[in-house]
């Protein structure tokens, strides 16, 4: 088994299964094969510094977060549209224990039904202003309880599928919802809590607003103007100056499903790294390995449908 071990610890390596991907904390002397390593994590100003005084000729791994350039809320264009903090925590709840599907394909499958299902609850149930009928919800998920009974073993948790639909029809068909407040939930989406790959935990479908949820977290939104992108990447030039020698591998992170990286600005930013590392490591696009679980594709969740 081959394990990953940290130089800092002499009892626990991280071993992977190369047949299921699935992680485990085995001993060092369990291991077939070993890779000890040294975890460096650092802010832009001193990573640079580290890395000129870093002269050993060892192999490293380059790991570039997008969330370096900016933070967002998601969960603020819900309370914009006017949904309030208990709307999206019931929705949050319910999405979450209703939708365990069996299959990273799913993800996409199942956000472009909850949006169907949005678009019809705003062109055949709302009314000149916009309100939503209860009563033409419940016609719809009476229409929608019988289309869904083939894909109960592959989309669902082993809970009672029914109630737990007529909860998700209860809060979007509630007195107060409005087809504003319906088209930034569609915006907003579906999407697993977790990377298909990661294997940490069982990945469920649930409203895709992130750890961090607007007037819950001490996490400050920050939204990168042009200026600060162009002084961030500035930032990530100095680093790849600084490195000793050419990383073995680099990955780039795209933080989508925990909702740090602004979703509208992703492509920006990833093309800027791009940009970068094709300048100072000489790295090609044929290099560049998108993996096949990404949040809303190669193009973003952002673009998810507009692909």
């Amino acid at each position: 088994m081959f394990c990953f071990c940290s130089d800092l610890s002499l009892t626990k390596c991280s071993a992977k299964e190369s047949s299921t991907g699935e992680h485990h904390i085995i001993a060092p002397e369990e291991c077939s094969e070993d890779w000890r390593y040294i975890y460096l994590q650092s802010p832009a100003p001193k990573a640079s510094e580290i890395l000129k005084s870093y002269k050993k000729k060892t192999s490293f791994i380059l790991d570039i977060d997008e969330d370096f350039f900016g933070v967002h809320l998601p969960g603020h264009k819900l309370t914009e549209a006017g949904l309030t903090m208990d709307d999206i925590r019931k929705l949050e709840n319910t999405t979450l224990f209703l939708f365990c599907p069996k299959s990273p394909s799913l993800e996409k499958v199942i956000d472009e039904w909850f949006k169907e299902i949005i678009d019809n609850l705003i062109t055949r149930c709302s009314d000149n202003s916009g309100i939503i009928s209860g009563v033409c919800g419940n016609t719809l998920l009476l229409e929608v309880t019988g289309e869904i009974q083939s894909n109960a073993q592959s989309w669902f948790c082993e809970v009672d599928i029914r109630k737990h639909l007529a909860e998700l029809f209860f809060i979007l068909t509630q007195s107060t919802m409005t087809g504003n407040k319906l088209r930034a939930l569609a915006n907003t989406g579906l999407c697993l809590s977790s990377s298909w790959s990661t294997h940490l935990s069982e990945p469920h479908l649930h409203l895709c607003v992130g750890q961090i949820i607007s007037n819950t977290s001490p996490v400050k939104e920050f939204i990168p103007s042009d200026n600060d992108l162009q002084q961030l990447a500035g930032d990530i030039t100095k680093i790849l100056q600084s490195l000793p020698h050419r990383p073995i591998v680099i990955t780039i992170s795209r933080s989508s499903r925990n909702g740090y990286t602004p979703r509208s600005q992703q492509m920006l930013i990833e093309n800027t790294i791009l940009g970068l590392l094709k300048s100072f490591l000489s790295v090609e696009t044929k290099d560049v390995v998108y993996s096949p679980n990404l949040a809303g594709g190669i193009s973003g969740w952002d673009q998810r449908w507009k692909q």
